[in-house]
Order: C-alpha cells, then sequence, then structure tokens
C-alpha cells in the first residue's frame, strides 16, 4: 500500500494489509511478524526490515472469540508469540480499494438420513461438581458430574477400623469412613448421573494441610495442594477407593488424576515430573482396583502442549495406563477445541497412541477472566454466563466437537447451588447452571435441548451455514428420531440468521417436528427479567412449534436463527411408517 515505508519498498514486499491486523496482539501473517507496542516491527525471514508508528487499528469481532478485538489462541488479552499461517477476519475484511461480495446471512444444511459417519459420545454432558441441582433438573440436562477432592475429605487411619474409621479398606493397611463418598455417590444415584471422580488432593494422613471432614451433610473437602509424602501409601489409599466404589456398584464414566497441576502451588506444590511420577502411582492402583477403569490426565487449567507431550512420553516409556486427556477451557475461544484436538492427536501419533485419542473437557465455560464485577475486559458489567449469549457459545462448542470426534465429555462449569446467590460476590457465582432458588439459566435450557435432540448417530451433511452458525443432525437408533442443532453465536454480525433445511431419504411416514429456542426472549430468564420472579416464565426450555406432517422420502423447511440462539428440532416418526 501507499504507506509502506521505503525501507519495505526496497525488499520488495508488494502489500501490507493493515487493516487485517489484530488490536493489541501480535500477529505472524505469512512471513511478517508485527508487535504492536505503540509501534509495530516489521520482520522478513526473521530480519527487523522496517518500522511504522501511528497506526490506529479498529475493533474487529469474529465468530469464535468473546471479546472487543480479534483473538488467534489462547486466554482473552493480549496474545503473546502467536504463529499462524493464514489471517481471515470478518465478513467485511477486505483489502483497500478491491470490491468484495459480502456472505448473506442465509445458508442451507442438507442432510442425508440413511447415511451415517460417526457417533455422539455417550453421556456426554456433565456438570462441576455436585450442588444444589434438583433430582428433575440433572435427569433433563445432565449425564455425568466432576466432583473432586472426596479423598481429602475422607477420614483415613493406619491399621484396623475403630469407631471414627469403621471401614476396613481392601488392602488392609488403612481404615477409612466413607461417608463422604457414599453419600456422593448416593447423590448422584438419585438424580440418575454417572461420575467423573477426581484422584487428587492429599489427605492429612500424607501430608496433606487440610483436615477430613466427618460433618454431615457434606460431599467434598478444601483442597491441599501439597505432593504426597509417601506414593507408595496414596496408592494403596486410591486402589482401595476404587475397590470400596466398585463393591458398592457405583457407576464411575472415568477417573482423573489431580487438578490444574499447571497452576503451581494454587493446586500442585510440585514440579511437572513429580506430577508424572503421582500420575504413574495413581493410574497403576485405579487399573489394578478395577481394570475396565478409563484413567487420564493430566486435568490442566488451560489447553497447553508441553504438559499434553510429557504425559504422553511418560505414558509411553514406563508402560502407563492413559485412556484420555483431560483439559479445562475457560478461553472463550471457539478455536480451542481445534487446536486440542490437532494437539492430542499429534502427540499421541509421535507415540503410537490411537488417533483420535479421547478428550475430555473436564471443565467448560465461556471466559472466567469475563466474569461479572471481575474487572476484566468489557463484558464484567453483566451478567452474560447465565445469558442466551452463553448458551450459544455453549451449544456452538458442543456441536464443533461432536463434529471433531473423539471428544468424550463437556463438563460446565459449574453445576449450581456450589457458591451461593447469583449476586452473592463469591468467585464463580455468576457462573452456575442453575440458581440457588432453582433458576434454571440458558445454557442450562441449552444442555437440556441438547439432550432432548440429539442421538447416537451423526448424520452425514452438506452445510453452506452462514457466519457464526453451527449446525448438527443426529438419529436415534432406538426411535428413528431425527434431531437438529443450531447455534447461532456470530459476532461478525449481530443479526439474525436463516438456515433452509433439506432431508432426504426419510421414511415415508408421518413425523411430530417439535422445535425448542434459547434466545433472548426464550427460555432465558435472565435475558427476560434477570432475577426477578416474573422471569419464571421463561425458566424451563420453550417449544416454539409443534406440529405433525406427512413425509415421502424428502423435506424442506426454513427456521430463523435469531441473535445469539440455540435452535434444538427433533422430527420423530409418529404412528406406522
Amino acid at each position: 500500500r501507499g504507506d509502506v515505508p521505503d525501507g519495505l519498498r526496497e525488499k520488495r514486499v508488494v502489500a501490507l494489509d493493515l487493516g487485517a491486523l489484530i488490536a493489541g496482539a501480535p500477529l505472524l501473517a505469512g512471513l511478517l511478524q508485527i508487535n504492536c507496542v505503540p509501534w509495530c516491527r516489521i520482520y522478513i525471514d526473521g530480519k527487523q526490515v522496517g518500522r511504522i508508528a501511528g497506526v490506529r487499528f479498529l475493533p474487529l469481532w469474529s465468530d469464535t472469540t468473546n471479546r472487543e478485538g480479534f483473538q488467534i489462541g489462547g486466554e482473552p488479552g493480549v496474545s503473546n508469540n502467536v504463529w499462524i499461517s493464514d489471517v481471515r477476519v470478518s465478513r467485511t475484511a477486505r483489502i483497500p480499494g478491491r470490491p468484495v461480495r459480502l456472505r448473506q446471512l442465509t445458508g442451507s444444511m442438507t442432510v442425508d438420513s440413511a447415511r451415517v459417519v460417526g457417533t455422539v459420545p455417550r453421556k456426554f454432558v456433565g456438570g462441576l461438581k455436585v450442588g444444589g441441582i434438583g433430582p428433575m433438573q440433572a435427569k433433563s440436562g445432565l449425564d455425568v458430574i466432576r466432583e473432586a477432592d472426596t479423598v481429602t475429605a475422607t477420614p483415613i487411619k493406619r491399621g484396623a477400623p475403630d469407631k471414627t474409621h469403621p471401614s476396613r479398606g481392601h488392602s488392609g493397611r488403612f481404615a477409612y469412613d466413607w461417608q463422604v463418598v457414599d453419600r456422593t455417590f448416593e447423590w448422584l444415584e438419585a438424580r440418575g448421573l454417572e461420575a467423573y471422580i477426581g484422584a487428587d488432593s492429599t489427605p492429612q494422613l500424607l501430608g496433606g494441610s487440610v483436615p477430613p471432614r466427618s460433618d454431615t451433610p457434606h460431599f467434598g473437602g478444601t483442597w491441599a495442594s501439597e505432593v504426597p509424602n509417601d506414593l507408595d501409601a496414596w496408592a494403596t489409599v486410591i486402589g482401595d477407593l476404587v475397590h470400596h466404589v466398585k463393591q458398592r456398584g457405583y457407576v464411575v464414566s472415568r477417573w482423573s488424576v489431580w487438578n490444574e497441576p499447571d497452576l503451581g502451588s494454587a493446586f500442585w506444590k510440585g514440579t511437572t515430573e513429580q506430577y508424572l511420577d503421582l500420575y504413574a502411582a495413581t493410574a497403576r492402583a485405579i487399573k489394578a482396583a478395577d481394570p475396565k477403569a478409563k484413567v487420564g490426565g493430566p486435568e490442566i487449567a488451560h489447553l497447553d502442549s508441553t504438559w499434553i507431550k510429557d504425559l504422553f512420553e511418560r505414558a509411553r516409556r514406563d508402560d502407563l495406563p492413559l485412556d484420555f486427556i483431560s483439559f479445562h477451557d475457560y478461553s472463550g475461544d471457539l478455536n480451542t477445541l481445534t487446536r486440542a484436538r490437532a494437539l492430542v492427536d499429534y502427540h499421541a501419533r509421535r507415540q503410537g497412541f490411537p488417533t483420535p485419542f479421547p478428550i475430555a473437557i473436564s471443565e467448560f465455560n465461556w471466559s472466567d477472566r469475563n466474569e461479572y464485577g471481575s474487572g476484566v475486559a468489557a463484558f464484567n458489567t453483566d451478567f452474560w454466563h447465565v445469558r442466551s449469549f452463553n448458551a450459544a457459545y455453549t451449544t456452538a462448542a458442543m456441536t464443533h466437537a461432536v463434529k471433531l470426534g473423539g471428544f468424550a465429555h463437556l463438563i460446565w462449569s459449574h453445576t449450581g447451588g456450589v457458591y451461593g446467590p447469583i449476586r452473592g460476590g463469591v468467585k464463580y457465582a455468576t457462573m452456575q447452571l442453575t440458581g440457588d432458588r432453582g433458576e434454571q439459566w440458558a445454557p442450562f435450557n441449552a444442555l437440556v435441548g441438547w439432550r432432548r435432540t440429539v442421538g447416537s448417530k451423526l448424520l452425514s451433511t452438506v452445510q453452506d451455514l452462514p457466519p457464526g452458525v453451527f449446525g448438527l443432525s443426529t438419529r436415534d437408533p432406538h426411535t428413528e428420531k431425527i434431531g437438529l442443532v443450531f447455534a447461532n453465536y456470530g459476532w461478525a454480525q449481530r443479526q439474525a440468521r436463516e438456515v433452509t433445511v433439506n432431508l432426504k431419504n426419510l421414511a415415508d411416514c408421518s413425523y411430530r417436528l417439535k422445535r425448542y429456542l434459547v434466545d433472548q426472549t426464550h427460555s432465558s430468564r435472565w435475558d427476560v427479567a434477570e432475577d426477578r420472579p416474573e422471569g419464571s416464565s421463561q425458566n424451563d426450555l420453550q417449544t416454539v412449534e409443534d406440529r405433525t406432517m406427512n413425509v415421502s422420502r424428502t423435506m424442506s423447511f426454513s427456521v430463523g436463527l435469531p441473535v445469539w440462539s440455540s435452535t434444538f428440532i427433533t422430527l420423530e416418526p409418529s404412528g406406522r411408517c
């Protein structure tokens, strides 16, 4: 362009489109690394060739990020040392002076109901921690609950049982009071939920700083981040726990090792190498007690290639059990799922593990850095986590994860009733599926819609969807119900979209079509009335269409997708086909 410095023209750089740069974030486009700090240094092949000052960058919105500006990977805020090969910023991005045809906010999805191309994970949707959610609520929206620190909460002693430690462990080395464990699983059973259990938090007996709990009713304990002072004893305790769970017939979907060891002393006061030692002892103990158990880690707070690489390498070197990789996603960036799929499979292949290697997103939410009152980013002045905005983000993430393949769980953080009233001021109180009075916030209703709609068989689709729209089609092999899911999470233009759905190879039959909607006026009581009682009319998932039609092999219809919406459509055969 005309404003490229003379020094760059001498290097024969033809064009530098500054309009596509990221406000406040470094970027490498092709061979150009640009650090905006308040001026931009320009590099070609690693050599600085020029500098531009006084450039004003315009804020941009993408369809996958979470704040003003364009984010590529990582947490909200300035992204350092980001290396990419291509930049496509928004539907209005252009080279100055060159006309561009804008994509209309309409599109289509053609579904072949007879062609199965994959499966949807069993027990996919979960919540973090046992909480105040009721049995009927839990059964309608969740499959699994992740619980932690039960070992710390359990009274343990060496030797024979006594009055306060009435149960002898399978090993015979320790005695326990299993009331916290049993109460947790009884809570889960009453709600028809499976458990995702953390083998984590060091008990006081093995050097932990937190005493066990004997009061009732209580579920978990308080976290102890110390490294166990005796790994052999730790492995014995974990083995006794798994034996107890198995003997009682409790259902555990997965066992994970520790919680967020990458955060340092907050959850793990040891080194990475010490964590890998702990993982080895724990995973072997779990498999010895229950060979069918699924065990994994490293349960990291962020998607971190080094931790994933190190765990794969240790598992390969020492022939350790490793059934899945787990990480927590508060990035607010749907691209994180794409990166996770690529990173995990890359390291899995290098160490001889099969791909796609299972991944558990064992904590999930839109960015926790933008919680109400946090003082971070533009979104902290409203309760965005409980609105239809986050429901759309959640639905888009679930859709994207299923289409990428190999994701075993998406566990929403947090379940509800864990951190008190939404206006109580406790951290994470604004990031719960349900309120302290049983309110169902919009993301929970999106989970209800997902479970009500999505079958186990992923159907073939040809998609030409508008920007910001994510779509999925499934079939239930038992009922032959067709399920369609659409999320309109578009930032490029905060407008409604429209999708024409074409279904082929249907049975000649009468079908009942039901459409459920979560948006700013349906199924989102916060958008309608915040936490006031008058929002109760939108407490549950709302049905906005219910009709029966006769079908002969094919069907077509259009569906409007409001701003920040989650749409769930079921087509169920009615009568004889």
